[in-house]
């Protein structure tokens, strides 16, 4: 956009020939606002006289502005700008939001925030749709009584997991440490596992700021707006679940692990084959309609406006460090090394942002992996 003009010194005299000068001066077209005078890039001298008149009241009041505006100046800013709108997640205030997540799926709780679907417009099986991503979190994002409760302040941290934590915020290992997400280290399985040795070290070869005995929530991304094609279905992040439609039915299943040494907590095709329905129990998982979920979110300002459908086991499981590793590797051949590290955890939603409907899951619906 040219904007190209030259404006006199404020304190010349204002006589006619000088107004006559500075009319010459003026280089067309030229813009009030986002409106160009006129059409053909002419004016008439009365629009001349009151474009001059109120340049020299700016000039008066603010003496140290720009005079002349050179596009080439702003290349890089509006570059710049443009990358953050591309890169800004969409944002709905919390109070116009729909259901959010991650939510409490201990059984019995109630959220207040009414569906507007029904019960059965809830996805439970998820055998006909595609897997489009797989990701994990660090602490797990929602809420278990007596299995995934435990919030960890930093006083209560070793220094090595206060570090990932750190990693995760900002990048930067010294920078304050945010508290959040739930952990296992009180549930039944981990506390006899540690009874056992079983969180001895791991050198881990292709996950990124993991380590054994932290908790991580893993979630497998389903769509029916995935490629046809099969072999372009994973991609890193969520675009994969949008690649045919531009309203796709998505769906995830969630599991919370506590990671170990123990090599019978092995688990064969971890990656992809979504999550273990032979260890779920009867009543053991709830599904709810929620959204998506990660740190971007909160609980005021900025909700997702992405209706997700949740299938979230209530338990803690353990899974091997050589498993977890090989997840990471097989996620970084598909193209996903994005996803080879955990993300942090958006804090637990309100019980007003919480779905009022949430239903335990019957055997069938966890077995249609």
């Amino acid at each position: 956009m040219q904007m190209r003009f030259t404006t006199p010194n404020a304190t010349e005299k204002q006589d006619d020939e000088h107004r006559n000068k500075r009319t010459q001066e003026l280089t067309l077209p030229f813009f009030v606002g986002a409106t160009l005078l006129p059409g053909d890039g002419k004016l008439s001298q009365t629009q001349k006289q009151r474009l001059l008149d109120a340049k020299e009241a700016l000039d008066a009041r603010y003496p140290d502005r720009p005079t002349s505006i050179d596009p080439d100046d702003y290349e890089d800013e509006e570059a710049e700008e443009a990358e953050e709108t591309k890169e800004a997640p969409v944002l709905y205030p919390c109070s116009e939001a729909e259901p959010q997540s991650p939510r409490d799926v201990t059984a019995g709780y109630v959220g207040v925030k009414p569906s507007r679907l029904p019960s059965s417009a809830i996805v439970t099986r998820v055998d006909t749709m595609a897997l489009v991503n797989v990701h994990f979190h660090l602490g797990a994002e929602h809420r278990s009584e007596g299995e995934y409760d435990l919030l960890k302040p930093p006083a209560d941290d070793s220094e090595a997991r206060r570090r990932l934590r750190r990693l995760l915020d900002s990048g930067d290992p010294a920078s304050p440490l945010g508290t959040y997400g739930f952990y296992c280290d009180q549930s039944p399985g981990y506390v006899e596992k540690q009874d056992a040795g079983g969180f001895g070290e791991y050198a881990f070869e292709h996950c990124e700021n993991v380590e054994v005995g932290q908790t991580y929530e893993v979630h497998w991304v389903y769509s029916t707006g995935a490629a046809a094609d099969e072999a372009k279905r994973l991609t890193p992040g969520l675009g994969g679940a949008m690649t045919t439609q531009v309203n796709p039915t998505v769906a995830v299943r969630a599991q919370v692990f506590y990671v170990t040494s123990d090599d019978a907590d092995d688990i064969d095709d971890f990656a992809f084959a979504g999550w273990r329905s032979e260890n779920v129990g009867d009543g053991d998982a709830a599904y709810y309609l929620g959204s998506t979920t990660g740190r971007k979110y909160d609980n005021d300002a900025s909700c997702s406006p992405v209706q997700v459908s949740w299938n979230v086991d209530r338990k803690c499981r353990g899974v091997s460090a050589k498993t977890l590793d090989a997840m990471c590797a097989a996620m970084k051949e598909a193209g996903m090394e994005a996803d080879a590290a955990p993300q942090g955890s958006r804090d637990l939603v309100t019980a007003e942002l919480s779905a009022a409907e949430a239903y335990d899951m019957t055997r069938e619906q966890i077995d249609a992996n």
